[in-house]
């Protein structure tokens, strides 16, 4: 959903591959597959195997949230519902309450790495040739506090993502000479 948002407000001479990942969480292999799509051809929700399973744990809650609300609405007590569901007493408590939310907190959060704020310093400095050393030296004293081995793993990452998004750019003039012919 928010790739379909994204895709559509920006337009992608503006966006950059990298730039899309990077604000969606998508795979450089999905944003292709976005690209490709007519925009009626996007689907509305995500088919992602996590989404799925974090869809199915909001069932399976919801439907025992349910079963505890059916009880108390019958006149249960909260103690006949813990010895009917085997469910604590603070569990009851929150299934009945209005405000219960089944969607844990964290989920589909990204959070920022110790790199983020250096992120273009660190590609900046190696595309320069600048050792890991003087590279983890020269943004410590600027507050990060990671290792001098998160730098290359975030390179070597950075890297595999480059690749990709030249492996995208080649395939696509390719099919751009086989479709122009």
């Amino acid at each position: 959903m928010i790739e379909q948002r994204l895709l559509s407000t920006f337009p992608l001479s503006i966006l950059k591959l990298q730039e899309i990942r990077s604000l969606t969480g998508c795979s450089i292999q999905t944003i292709r597959k976005y690209i490709k799509m007519d925009e009626e051809n996007i689907p509305k929700g995500s088919n992602d195997k996590r989404g799925q399973e974090h869809r199915e744990a909001i069932e399976k809650i919801m439907s025992k949230v349910e079963k505890v609300r059916a009880l108390h609405d019958k006149g249960y007590s909260v103690r006949q519902i813990i010895d009917k569901t085997g469910h604590t007493k603070k569990i009851i408590k929150n299934y009945i309450s209005p405000d219960f939310n089944p969607v844990h907190g964290q989920y589909g959060v990204q959070r920022p790495g110790k790199l983020s704020p250096f992120r273009k310093e660190v590609i900046s400095m190696h595309s320069k040739g600048i050792p890991y050393k003087d590279i983890h030296k020269s943004i410590a004293k600027k507050g990060y506090t990671g290792s001098q081995a998160a730098i290359r793993q975030f390179i070597a990452k950075e890297k595999r993502l480059q690749k990709d998004i030249e492996d995208y750019d080649d395939a696509g003039s390719s099919e751009n000479s086989l479709t122009n012919k």
